[in-house]
C-alpha cells in the first residue's frame, strides 16, 4: 500500500469475494493500539474461529468474552466503587489514606 494525498492506494489487484486472511490485528498493532488490547482481540478472534468450526452459538461466545475479560458485572469492582464513593477524602489523615489504599489493593488481589 502507498499513501497519496491523505488516501491509501493498494498496489495489488483487488478481487471480489471473501479474503482468506484478515490483517486487522497487525494493522491495529502498527497503528499504536496497546499490545494488551491487541492480545485480547487475538484471543477473542481465536475463540470465534473455534466456535465457528464447532458450530457454537456466536452470541454465547460474545457473552463468554465479556465475562472472561471483566466487561460485565464484577462483584469486586462493585465493592471497590462503593468503597470509593463513601470516602470523604478531605477528612482522611495521610495514614488513613495509605491504609485505605492497602485495603483496596488487598481486595483486588
Amino acid at each position: 500500500a502507498m499513501e497519496h494525498e491523505e488516501k491509501i492506494i493498494f498496489l495489488h489487484k483487488i478481487e471480489e469475494g471473501a479474503a482468506s486472511q484478515s490483517y486487522g490485528l497487525q494493522v491495529a498493532s502498527l497503528a499504536g493500539v496497546p499490545p494488551s488490547v491487541v492480545a485480547m482481540a487475538k484471543r477473542h478472534l481465536q475463540r470465534l474461529e473455534t466456535a465457528s468450526n464447532n458450530e457454537a452459538e456466536p452470541l454465547q461466545v460474545q457473552e463468554d468474552m465479556f465475562n472472561n475479560y471483566g466487561l460485565n458485572h464484577d462483584p469486586i469492582l462493585d465493592e471497590l466503587k462503593t468503597a470509593i464513593i463513601d470516602i470523604k477524602a478531605d477528612e482522611l489523615t495521610p495514614r488513613q489514606a495509605l491504609d485505605l489504599i492497602y485495603e483496596l489493593q488487598d481486595k483486588v488481589k
